[in-house]
């Protein structure tokens, strides 16, 4: 397994894949990267994330894309957007994360499965 437990990421910041990764391969390892936002588009909000992120702090939103989809969680649960693109927030940086063994198909399914996991009323903007 990676660093960071998930058998479904490989390289970047966690390291090498692991016997779950590679028992459905696809043929091309695909990029994933987490997108990062500050929350609203207030200028007041960057502001505060400029000086709170010194001290390793803020009050960000963030989505994770792969095959060319960003995915996010909020009050409306689990949804799609384009990459950098998300409504209602200004974008500030991206981090790669690594690279996926799974097809989009499976990336798909996936999301399909935490989608009835994580619904919009489980959403809390503190956690």
């Amino acid at each position: 397994n990676s660093a960071s437990g998930d058998p479904l990421l490989e390289g970047g910041a966690q390291g090498g894949g692991g016997a779950a990764a590679s028992a459905k391969a696809s043929p091309k390892p695909a990029p994933v990267a987490l997108h990062i936002y500050d929350v609203g588009r207030r200028s007041e909000v960057q502001y505060c994330n400029r000086v709170l992120r010194s001290i390793g702090t803020g009050i960000f939103h963030c989505g994770v894309e792969v095959f060319g989809s960003e995915w996010s969680f909020e009050a409306r649960g689990i949804f799609q957007c384009p990459p950098r693109q998300c409504s209602g927030h200004a974008y500030r940086e991206s981090l790669p994360m690594g690279h996926t063994r799974l097809s989009q198909l499976q990336v798909l399914q996936l999301l399909a499965m935490l989608q009835r996991d994580w619904e919009g009323e489980s959403y809390d903007i503190l956690r």
